[in-house]
């Protein structure tokens, strides 16, 4: 009809085509197993002369005629040749590709895969209010060749899907709702779209958009961790940072830094350095960087090989820590960029002393590796510096948090997509009941203690019905779960919340009561919750047990009290469990004498020597930053140095420490050594060592929870089965405080705490 250069471009695009649907066909039947005989291309047609133009022609309306014909194919044949083989079906009968592809998959299952790939991707996408503006509807000039019946579906299509009669299930379309049309300076319309708390530019998917009203519903569990990396994770309440006009949590970008690490590495790509903003903030003070660097394995978790990396990120405070800012260190041109989105804050000399700080630590930290590949030439602190010269807030907002959330790298991430799509149902349902979602509130709950929901609707936790009241009025003892995983057999895990803490297992409601009360942050702080014979502890000190907080060292030394104490009503004082007071009056040998004299240390800590298997000595590192034990073994005179950061108890310092700890304990048991040993027995004769089997804090706040785990259970911590929880053991030590029989206020908190909750 349009000559023979047309047929002949006709013909030519049907066998690009039918080559690249060959080679895709083999592909997915290749990865699906389905192969049984390689699809042909259209050359199969070998009685036409397929190199002339007629032969090209012809060779198509034979495979044309067979097809609505309906001749008989060859059963050896593969599945796409075998479909094209079939008689074409009438159009008028079949309306829905979808569902033919539905009935016929199992006969075609290559095909079927693909069908299900390929027709789920959308073919146009217009406008969803260009009818509602204030000027007329305007075609793009481009569309002009196209027929009145497809123009009416490009505009109204969205209506049209949109329908009571297609959306009969009453779910929300998955098209946000735009809620602002403009339009920009070409005279074209922009929208707007509601997503959760932040208006964007562009809609989001209905997963996306689950996700989001989720992990931002704040009538949920504030403390639920949302984001859980290697090194850093976040609660609801860290998040609620990202909602527009929010001040971000550092915290976040710590766990964007940590994010991206793992993201690089897992594609081996690690030329780029991602740092935590507290490496910045430990950087004024080179031996302070090398020893936070060390503690905190920086190089190991977030740097790769010097010689390696292109650019170093490193997110910075100002000195009010009312704004952030970012050091680029471009290490192949040797210049370093302050990127600051409030360009005049960054002149002032503090951000120069900053800077110059941070690049003084850095060649302190590589010295080794400087000296070795640079023979001393190159210098962090010789980078060039430069200030070198369109953002939608909310846009950016919701990309990191979506960023986040669809991590793979977020361990999070499958138990919130199931979450979300519940909580969505949950909603759907209750919008279906009461006909609004505010007359119908989620069920929430208050610490750990579930409140009934309205009109007796219950929730149902594996079978377990928890409505959270009993027909008593008493608490229901299954707490609700507020995150359901599964372990490597495909059992599930559930998360309990009790107080501030998120565990693995429920708790009795008598120790739930307790928690509520202990941890109210509305009662009196210096109430003393408790006193053991040494030692005491108000509710101020063991809010330091709250999850992610720093450990209290009087916590550790009430420890040491209370195991003694109990040990000694159960006539078992072959092990010393001494407060961390003793290791720090250890140095000077007459002064710890006197400081063991004053506060009767042999008397109330101590058995006989010989008698003694173990002694348990916590300790502080000369920063007052890190907590660690040295386990003295006596029958074996031996001592080893447990620390949850191995690479801490390298230092010199810690040498010394012990060596003094060690004279100090000669001089304090001379009179028994002389006695017993004939002087042939020294403390400072034992072997050190440094046991390879304790295990590593993932974080860098809970030290002191491992130094008391350690001092509780060494059998259990050197298990290679042992798996640390935070939560789980700082829930542990508080409740074996409180309901110790050797805590004087025991019986005085039962009662005050069922006094607290019935009021």
């Amino acid at each position: 009809m349009y000559g023979s250069v047309a047929n002949d471009m006709y013909v030519a695009n049907l066998q690009a085509f039918r080559s690249k649907l060959t080679c895709m066909y083999n592909s997915y039947a290749n990865d699906t197993g389905y192969l049984t005989s390689p699809a042909r291309d259209i050359s199969c047609f070998a009685s036409y002369d397929l190199d002339s133009d007629i032969g090209k022609f012809r060779g198509f309306c034979e495979w044309h005629k067979q097809k609505h014909d309906g001749d008989v194919v060859d059963p050896s044949k593969s599945d796409l040749d075998r479909y094209l083989g079939e008689p074409l079906e009438n159009r008028d009968k079949v309306s829905d590709v979808l569902a033919w592809w539905r009935v016929n998959a199992p006969r075609f299952p290559a095909l079927g895969k693909m069908a299900r790939d390929f027709l789920a991707i959308p073919i146009s996408a217009i406008l969803s209010k260009s009818t509602i503006s204030g000027e007329a509807t305007k075609v793009n000039p481009s569309f002009n060749g196209l027929g009145p019946a497809i123009i009416e579906a490009f505009i109204c299509g969205q209506d049209w899907l949109e329908s009571s009669e297609n959306n009969k299930e009453g779910k929300p379309d998955s098209s946000l709702v735009s809620i602002d049309v403009r339009f920009d300076s070409h005279g074209m319309q922009m929208s707007k779209y509601l997503v959760g708390p932040f208006t964007v530019n562009k809609p989001t998917s209905p997963e996306d958009l689950k996700l989001i009203q989720y992990v931002f519903d704040s009538s949920l569990i504030e403390s639920e961790t949302i984001v859980h990396c290697k090194n850093y994770h976040l609660s609801r309440r860290e998040l609620y940072s990202l909602r527009p006009k929010a001040w971000l949590d550092d915290n976040v970008i710590s766990t964007i830094s940590d994010a991206i690490t793992l993201v690089k590495r897992k594609m081996e790509d690690s030329v780029n350095w991602y740092l935590p903003i507290v490496f910045a903030e430990n950087a004024d003070d080179p031996s302070k960087c090398i020893s936070f660097a060390k503690r905190h394995r920086i190089k190991e978790n977030y740097m790769s090989d010097l010689l390696c990396c292109e650019k170093a990120f490193v997110p910075v405070f100002d000195k009010d820590r009312s704004h952030f800012f970012l050091f680029v260190l471009q290490l192949k041109t040797q210049v370093v960029e302050i990127w600051d989105s409030l360009a005049a804050s960054c002149q002032s000399d503090w951000v120069d002393r900053r800077l110059h700080n941070l690049l003084v630590s850095l060649d302190a930290l590589f010295k080794d590796d400087i000296d070795q590949n640079y023979q001393k030439v190159w210098s962090f602190t010789d980078f060039r510096v430069e200030r070198p010269s369109n953002f939608d807030s909310e846009n950016e907002r919701l990309e990191v948090v979506l960023r986040l959330l669809a991590s793979d790298v977020n361990s999070c991430r499958n138990g919130l997509a199931s979450k979300a799509e519940s909580y969505y149902e949950q909603r759907q349902r209750q919008t279906r009941a009461y006909g609004s979602t505010d007359l119908a509130p989620l069920s929430w709950n208050l610490g750990g203690l579930c409140r009934p929901q309205s009109r007796g609707l219950q929730t149902e936790v594996h079978g377990l019905q928890t409505p959270g009241i009993s027909k008593e009025g008493k608490p229901d003892s299954s707490l609700v779960s507020i995150d359901v995983r599964f372990d490597s057999h495909g059992m599930q895990m559930s998360k309990y919340l009790v107080g501030p803490f998120t565990v693995n297992k429920p708790t009795s409601p008598e120790d739930l009561k307790l928690i509520q009360y202990v941890f109210d942050s509305s009662l009196i702080e210096s109430e003393t919750i408790v006193h053991c014979k040494n030692y005491h502890l108000s509710r101020r000190e063991l809010y330091s047990l709250r999850p992610k907080a720093w450990l209290d060292d009087n916590v550790i030394s009430t420890i040491s009290d209370a195991i003694t104490l109990v040990k000694r009503k159960m006539e078992d004082s072959v092990n010393w469990y001494l407060p961390i007071v003793f290791a720090e009056n250890a140095d000077d040998p007459s002064k710890c004498i006197s400081f063991a004299k004053r506060h009767r240390i042999k008397e109330n800590y101590m058995s006989d020597l010989l008698c003694c298997e173990k002694a348990f000595v916590p300790v502080f590192d000369k920063d007052r930053s890190h907590f660690f034990l040295f386990v003295l073994q006596l029958k074996t005179q031996v001592v080893e140095i447990w620390d949850s950061l191995a690479a801490s108890c390298q230092s010199d310092w810690v040498d010394r420490r012990l060596h003094n700890l060690l004279v100090s304990l000669d001089a304090l048991f001379k009179d028994d050594i002389d006695q017993n040993y004939q002087k042939v027995w020294s403390f400072t004769d034992f072997r050190v060592e440094r046991p390879s089997n304790v295990p590593q804090q993932p974080n860098g706040y809970d030290c002191g929870v491992y130094v008391i785990k350690f001092m509780l259970a060494p059998e259990e911590v050197t298990n290679p089965d042992f798996v640390f929880d935070s939560d789980t053991e700082r829930l542990e030590v508080v409740l074996r405080l409180l309901a110790s029989d050797v805590n004087s206020c025991r019986n005085d908190l039962a009662s005050q705490a069922e006094a607290y909750y019935e009021q």
